[in-house]
């Protein structure tokens, strides 16, 4: 595939990805506003929508809306489901029109990008939203591990860093059926020079 192919996320994409953090993080944690905004700032989301459970999604939107084939999951609290019905809408249409940049917010695989793809928008909310087992966070739930000073750091520098280091972390660790062009933008990416988000937001 040429490279001119590979577009990155735009300014209004990072700026989907910021609310949808704030959003998650007021849902989810106790975080302070101050620390919510500067963790909500990382280039990706900072929960997973369990990309990488292929056969999680492939039997849940396999199966007629009536069945009930994770009996006991649960439904999601009101603010988390909504989170998760816009984080779900978000990620639709951005892997329709670009599923590069979509595989470089949440670190997808090509799989499952298709695999969300391939169903209605309005079937995909209606299997998917209010799961109470859905979303998880990427970055731990201890709250030792949210207070990260590098990530909620008041110097814009050290908590860039720390963010960058943490989505190398992800594209990176992306599944086998990933295109080798995302690990190799990862890996091309030395943290104290990132720049592309900052630029986006600008």
């Amino acid at each position: 595939m040429p490279t001119d192919d590979y577009h990155p996320p735009t300014a209004d994409d990072y700026g989907n990805v910021t609310e949808l953090n704030r959003a998650w993080l007021r849902a989810t944690t106790e975080l302070q506003r101050p620390q919510r905004a500067r963790l909500a700032d990382a280039p990706f989301l900072l929960f997973s929508l369990r990309e990488h459970d292929l056969d999680w999604w492939r039997q849940l939107l396999e199966q007629k809306p009536q069945a009930d084939w994770l009996h006991g999951a649960g439904v999601a609290a009101e603010p988390l489901r909504r989170l998760q019905g816009a984080a779900l809408a978000f990620l639709w249409h951005l892997a329709l029109r670009n599923p590069y940049a979509a595989r470089l917010v949440s670190g997808a695989g090509v799989a499952w990008c298709d695999m969300l793809t391939a169903v209605p928008l309005v079937t995909l909310i209606d299997r998917a939203a209010d799961r109470a087992d859905l979303s998880t966070s990427r970055l731990g739930t201890s709250e030792s591990t949210l207070f990260n000073a590098d990530y909620t750091s008041a110097h814009a520098q050290v908590r860039r860093s720390s963010h960058f280091a943490a989505l190398q972390s992800l594209l990176t660790a992306q599944t086998v059926d990933d295109h080798p062009q995302l690990t190799a933008a990862a890996c091309s990416m030395p943290t104290p020079r990132l720049r592309v988000a900052d630029q986006m937001k600008e």
